[in-house]
């Protein structure tokens, strides 16, 4: 269970809510903590492609629609998104996924988003909360990312994250609902769906640890991700929610890199295994830094990261 502020737990009481994406990884978890602390009415739009209709809490107070946004038509959600509801849009074409099929990509992230958007000025919406990507910066910076820095994508999906977030701009204007974007880093914890291809590293390699395999390492293991742990996610988007700061712009991440070799050093700890490492030739990832401040969400909304990296390791080995 997140545990959330009383300031959140009292914004949240007797809303109705759409969560896109809302049977995946973060989405699920997100979904259940609005169910938690009393929702109203949760309407969860998934197609089921990177989660599972098991991650949804059977309750009356959730409607699940299958629903592929970019490809079914965006009317058969009109009876539920209305004035009284708040939305949280979570569901996109992966990364991995979209440097095979940049029209996939466009289709969900783009064209399904706008006409979504349509669809929530339409309607009279008072807010939308997007999720975006690290993607958006492009560049892999020495420096921790902040907002103020230029984005300059170089992937179908970074460059369509930043699209949406343009859209959601252009929209909020146009139609006069208060938008909030969250960029976020790389998200990890309990129950995520490590059997698609979108799989983390961390739970990839806890398997492989787990059945005595290898774990296998692109180039040096020296490049460094911001893993942050959903429970500081959900955490962080109901408060940018509940802040309600129109335009608000934030990181979600922890401002702190772990390279691979130490993530696997740490699972082997947990695990009390002794791995041997199989070294693969390089990617693209090689000796980069990929690492995010939040200091502007902790300036305006008064959040911060709450979990040790390692403490949520041990989550993740112990679920």
């Amino acid at each position: 269970m997140t545990i959330i502020d009383v300031s959140v737990k009292d914004w949240i009481r007797g809303k109705k809510f759409v969560v896109t994406g809302g049977a995946g990884f973060i989405g699920h978890h997100l979904v259940r903590t609005l169910l938690e602390n009393e929702a109203q009415h949760i309407t969860v739009i998934d197609d089921l492609s990177f989660g599972s209709e098991d991650f949804i809490p059977k309750n009356n107070r959730i409607t699940f629609i299958n629903f592929s946004i970019g490809k079914n038509d965006t009317e058969i959600l009109r009876p539920y998104i209305n004035k009284d509801t708040y939305v949280f849009h979570l569901a996109a074409q992966k990364h991995r996924a979209g440097e095979r099929d940049h029209a996939a990509v466009w289709r969900s992230n783009v064209t399904g988003w706008d006409e979504l958007l349509q669809l929530c000025g339409e309607q009279c919406v008072p807010q939308v909360i997007f999720t975006s990507s690290l993607y958006a910066y492009g560049k892999l910076f020495d420096q921790p990312m902040q907002e103020t820095m230029q984005p300059a994508p170089h992937t179908a999906y970074g460059i369509s994250k930043l699209a949406g977030e343009h859209l959601l701009k252009m929209y909020s204007t146009n139609f006069g609902f208060n938008h909030q974007i969250a960029r976020l880093f790389f998200v990890y914890g309990p129950e995520q769906y490590y059997k698609s291809e979108y799989s983390s590293v961390i739970h990839k390699n806890i398997e492989r640890i787990r059945a005595g395999q290898s774990p296998i390492v692109n180039g040096s293991g020296k490049q460094t991700l911001d893993y942050i742990y959903i429970d500081d996610v959900v955490r962080a988007l109901l408060k940018l929610a509940q802040c309600n700061i129109n335009g608000t712009l934030a990181n979600i991440a922890t401002g702190k890199g772990w390279s691979i070799l130490d993530i696997i050093k740490k699972i082997s700890q947990i695990l009390k295994k002794e791995v041997e490492i199989d070294f693969a030739p390089a990617d693209w990832t090689d000796h980069t830094n990929r690492v995010g401040n939040f200091y502007h969400i902790n300036q305006i909304c008064n959040w911060s990261p709450e979990i040790d990296f390692e403490i949520g390791l041990k989550h993740c080995i112990e679920e």
